[in-house]
């Protein structure tokens, strides 16, 4: 009988022999290919890591620069006015106009919340420096950082501070086409008994001027 085409016979035995598997690819092509995506798997690795561990290309801001002649050193209000912020107010170029004297501490729980209808915060802050010295920072650092109008001299609310009180006002105006005013009361400086430095402390209020 003859065998099939499908099927090879064994010439020892005359009997049918096992089916032969069809010829499949090449095994040097498919190690090649296999060699490609490894490739393509470690560079994706690889290019994922260093995308990860890349430092962020945002634009650092603007270093803050001491007003020329000052030599108390500015430092941005910005971290100790936080308790002072409210989403969208002050705007971000007005918090960003207001620096205070290096070694300004923040008083605990002296937030003073004004606001009716328009923002109006203010906060008490400590300074080792003289009152002179901190009045002085004010007047130039402000003028240096675009703030105009100014008045300075007793505090308007006089009867509200201790004798000696010198305020320094100021106005900037605000990305939200308002303008912002910012009011700084320096009380006359402390001595403690037995000690040559002192304690300076200051009133920092900001405000919208509803009528501009």
């Amino acid at each position: 009988m003859t065998a099939p085409s499908d099927v090879q016979s064994d010439d020892r035995t005359g009997s049918p022999g096992l089916p032969v598997r069809p010829p499949g690819p090449p095994v040097r092509l498919a190690l090649i290919v296999l060699g490609l995506a490894m490739v393509v798997f470690v560079g994706g690795i690889v290019g994922l890591a260093l995308s990860s561990s890349s430092p962020s290309t945002t634009a650092a801001p603007a270093p803050l620069r001491t007003a020329a002649g000052d030599p108390v050193p500015a430092v941005a209000a910005k971290p100790l006015l936080k308790p002072m912020l409210q989403p969208g107010q002050p705007p971000a170029d007005v918090v960003q106009a207001l620096a205070l004297p290096q070694g300004s501490a923040a008083v605990p729980n002296s937030l003073l919340d004004q606001t009716i209808s328009n923002y109006d915060q203010q906060m008490t802050f400590s300074s080792p420096l003289s009152q002179g010295a901190v009045v002085a920072f004010f007047h130039n650092q402000l003028r240096s950082q675009g703030w105009s109008n100014f008045s300075q001299g007793p505090p308007a609310a006089a009867e509200l501070a201790p004798a000696g009180s010198v305020e320094v006002l100021a106005q900037h105006p605000g990305s939200d086409g308002y303008y912002w005013e910012v009011g700084v009361v320096v009380l006359p400086t402390r001595f403690t008994s037995g000690s040559a430095t002192g304690t300076t402390h200051f009133e920092l209020r900001l405000f919208l001027v509803s009528n501009q």
